[in-house]
């Protein structure tokens, strides 16, 4: 069945050349990734897992795929659309919570289309990338190779329909009616709602800002209302010296009392010359009543954490990456060989090929 689902998807994309060809205006853009990786965790779990919550990278001492990746953008005047396929030990992570025909959900990281209304807005309905903080899905666009913990702990996706305005080059604004909280499948009778802002008033500074606010509660289950934040600013331009600042909190309403989680991370790139790069990260997440990281104990989550990485662009295509990170927490939440322990840390190099 998986087999057949994805050749019946390649089909279609190999079509979509013949059949735009009629439409001058039309563009087509083709692209791929594959990003092969070895982690070694140091918590020493006997089943090759990560001892940390993230969903990349997963496995730890064996060769792997963390994401390969299929992407066709189809842009017109009036019409723009993006499908893309992917796969890997990332992909099993982050989809694990989809319940309704997670054989097909997981292989789709964006399927949507839209249509310019008027002159600078659109209106784009499908699967489409969730806008939180600085950081993306693909890991070659990111400052260190695995994700901050407020990346982690926020929807990479989202499923539904919105309004994008981008009135000037430097600013645009967008509102999103949306299933929930990174999921394709509905959950319950509700929708949830969302705002983002983005703005460049010099070539140097950015800042963005998104939310959230919907209830993510299943169906019978008493309503508890998500409040979400994200706010983020960067300093420097790309190919130099930059810094990315986020900064996370939100609110969880239940029996009249709110449940705050809030999180934290600076992220900086340090190229020397073309070919060579560091990254380094510091960071800290809090939520101790375990409304977003679930620890799988009666202890919430509190704690911090570091991360050094180097870059070195082989060819024009071709990156390789090489990371370490450590987390600490304010209690024995990460599994070890030992049992659990306050401290979790990972290396992990990767081979990252784009086309």
């Amino acid at each position: 069945m998986r087999i057949s689902l994805v050749a019946i998807c390649l089909a279609l994309l190999c079509a979509s050349p013949i059949i735009a060809q009629p439409l001058d205006s039309m563009k087509i853009h083709w692209s791929a990734y594959v990003d092969t990786y070895y982690m070694y965790d140091f918590n020493q779990l006997p089943n090759n897992g990560a001892s940390h919550p993230f969903s990349q990278p997963l496995r730890s001492d064996e060769f792997n795929i963390n994401l390969a990746h299929l992407e066709v953008r189809l842009s017109a005047k009036d019409v723009r659309g993006v499908l893309s396929l992917h796969t890997g030990t990332s992909v099993k992570a982050t989809y694990a919570a989809e319940t309704n025909n997670r054989e097909l959900s997981q292989i789709i990281h964006e399927a949507w289309a839209g249509y310019q209304v008027a002159e600078g807005f659109w209106i784009d309905a499908g699967i489409y990338p969730a806008p939180y903080t600085w950081e993306t899905w693909l890991s070659k666009e990111n400052k260190t190779y695995s994700h901050s913990m407020v990346t982690e702990f926020v929807p990479f996706y989202q499923t539904g329909i919105r309004g994008y305005w981008q009135p000037i080059e430097t600013f645009n604004a967008s509102l999103n009616l949306i299933n929930g909280w990174q999921n394709i499948s509905e959950n319950n009778n509700g929708k949830a709602i969302g705002l983002s802002l983005a703005f460049n008033p010099l070539p140097y500074v950015s800042f963005a800002y998104n939310n959230f606010i919907g209830n993510e509660q299943p169906s019978g289950m008493p309503v508890e209302m998500l409040y979400f934040n994200d706010i983020c600013l960067r300093l420097g331009n790309d190919g130099k010296f930059q810094v990315d600042m986020t900064y996370d909190f939100g609110t969880q309403k239940v029996d009249s009392v709110n449940r705050v989680w809030m999180g934290a991370a600076l992220v900086a790139k340090i190229p020397f010359g073309e070919k060579f790069a560091f990254g380094l990260r510091g960071e800290y997440y809090k939520d101790e009543f375990q409304v977003i990281y679930k620890t799988g104990t009666d202890k919430g989550f509190d704690g911090f954490g570091a991360s050094i990485n180097f870059d070195f662009q082989l060819s024009k295509n071709l990156v390789w990456r090489t990371e370490g990170r450590m987390l600490q927490a304010t209690t024995p939440l990460f599994a070890s060989k030992r049992g659990n322990s306050k401290r979790s840390g990972f290396t992990v190099s990767s081979f990252a090929l784009s086309f």
